[in-house]
């Protein structure tokens, strides 16, 4: 799976509030099996809470649309989960009730 150029700025905007850095390729294993790595789940769970909704969907934006909504799943599914708190703006993205 090619790795957009869009996740990089991403996991740099998750790793500025937090000491230690997500790998965009760890965001994207996240993205395509909803697994998460360990040292990982925080900058993850931050980036979900935290992140505008247009700059995920601006990282995803390069994928094909089916693969774009099996990822926003994942996201989704780990955000509920996890209990993070959405904003509504990712909430509507997201299509979480």
């Amino acid at each position: 799976m090619n790795l957009s150029k869009a996740l990089s700025p991403l996991c740099r905007s998750a790793a500025t509030s937090y000491s230690g850095s997500m790998a965009p390729e760890a965001l994207l294993t996240f993205l395509m099996t909803g697994a998460v790595d360990a040292d990982v789940g925080v900058l993850l769970r931050y980036a979900i809470e935290e992140l505008p909704a247009p700059l995920w969907a601006k990282a995803l934006a390069d994928y094909d649309l089916n693969l774009r909504a099996s990822m926003m799943k994942h996201i989704a599914d780990y955000a509920v989960t996890q209990r993070l708190y959405l904003t509504p703006e990712m909430r509507e993205w997201l299509s979480v009730e």
